[in-house]
């Protein structure tokens, strides 16, 4: 019992010193931080830069070529119309479901659903 009562004191303990530091309080604020070349860096506030996030764009097949594929499988094509799926999957009673991608198009508002 006294074993267990020391293990906890102890974890507790280094938990406790863990939390403490010189931490800004304000994450609002821009940082300075030091590189391995020891060369100052004065990063921006978050939120104050453009969001990095790239697309691909999508070539798709032309209409008179197919993929080629190993002897023995066969490609046809069963649906033409899907606007760049990112998953497809088919349920065990046969129905075909995919994912839609997320786009982020300037003016268009994305609404959550609440079910």
């Amino acid at each position: 019992m006294k074993n267990r009562y020391s293990t906890y004191l102890l974890a507790l303990a280094i938990t406790a010193a863990g939390c403490g530091g010189d931490k800004k309080a304000n994450h609002n604020d821009a940082d300075t931080v030091t590189n391995k070349g020891n060369q100052q860096v004065k990063l921006p506030a978050p939120y104050e830069t453009e969001s990095t996030t790239k697309f691909a764009k999508v070539l798709g097949w032309p209409k008179d070529k197919m993929p080629t594929v190993p002897e023995g499988f066969e490609v046809s094509l069963f649906a033409d119309s899907l606007r760049n799926p990112r998953n497809i999957y088919v349920a065990p009673n046969g129905d075909i479901l995919y994912q839609k991608p997320i786009r982020n198009q300037k003016g268009r508002k994305r609404k959550l659903k609440t079910w």
